[in-house]
């Protein structure tokens, strides 16, 4: 009897369980046969921009540098020489001023050391390029111990003369060419400039009313192509265009001699100019 209710306490507790294993199995199941969920997406970060194309460097094209009036770069050289014994250079009768009369001077129509001349005024007397305007910078003539300096000068025709009176004394500037008088003004000490056009013709020569011994020259020139000899007798004719030119020089006392020369682009091309003391304007 006890058997039997035994088998039927344990008959009622299987039917209770067996539900329940069922419902277990039956979401084991379910939980087994679901797919695992996608793993999380991960976004990939977006590639980073390129680096932007280096900016493009234009070189400008080099500006050239100004042009010379003649467009050229290359140049006639040289010196003047003088054969024989230059004449002695006397010593100027100055005292009829007694400012002038306070420092002795000597007369330099030649100044001539180790066979080189001074005082040569050379230019392109042939072929050289169309002349440009005239220097807006006046040339200038001064009156310095009672003497005219520079004694010898090449001007541009066209451009401005200034004539200054740097003496404590009064002086009379007369400019003549050949027998023309072209102008005669008195300067006194401290008083205005004169001032003149200088234009194309034979060489002008200033005097001095005053003081007989006082003598400029100015050889007036078309365009810029001139130089004058310094005390080495050396000249530098820069910036003309290659090409073949007739080249003159001049001096007070032994005149004119002409050369011609071809030049090359970027070179210095030597001229030598020769007088004899025995050569006369």
């Amino acid at each position: 009897m006890r058997s039997t209710r035994s088998r039927q306490v344990l008959t009622a507790a299987l039917a209770l369980v067996a539900p329940a294993l069922v419902l277990s199995s039956s979401c084991t199941k379910e939980e087994a046969a679901a797919p695992p969920p996608p793993p999380a997406q991960t976004t990939a970060p977006a590639p980073a921009a390129p680096p932007p194309p280096p900016a493009e460097t234009k070189v400008a094209p080099s500006t050239p540098p100004a042009a010379a009036p003649g467009g050229g770069s290359a140049s006639i050289s040289g010196e003047v020489k003088l054969e024989g014994t230059p004449p002695q250079m006397q010593p100027l009768k100055r005292g009829v001023d007694p400012v002038c009369a306070k420092k002795p001077m000597n007369d330099e129509q030649v100044l001539s050391r180790d066979g080189k001349l001074e005082n040569v005024v050379v230019w392109v007397s042939e072929g050289a390029p169309a002349a440009g305007s005239p220097p807006a910078a006046p040339a200038k003539l001064e009156q310095i111990d009672c003497m005219y300096r520079p004694r010898v000068q090449a001007v541009q025709d066209g451009q401005m003369l200034e004539v200054h009176n740097g003496d404590k004394t009064l002086h009379n500037v007369r400019a003549v060419r050949g027998t023309k008088s072209l102008f005669n003004k008195a300067q006194v000490p401290g008083g205005p400039k004169i001032t003149e056009t200088a234009r194309a013709g034979e060489v002008m020569q200033f005097k001095c009313d005053v003081h007989p011994w006082m003598k400029a020259f100015a050889v007036v020139v078309p365009h810029s192509y001139s130089d004058v000899t310094n005390e080495s007798g050396r000249f530098n004719i820069k910036d003309l265009p290659p090409g073949k030119y007739t080249v003159t020089a001049w001096h007070e006392l032994f005149g004119t001699k002409k050369s011609e020369v071809t030049i090359q682009e970027g070179k210095a091309s030597p001229i030598l100019f020769v007088y004899n003391v025995q050569d006369r304007e």
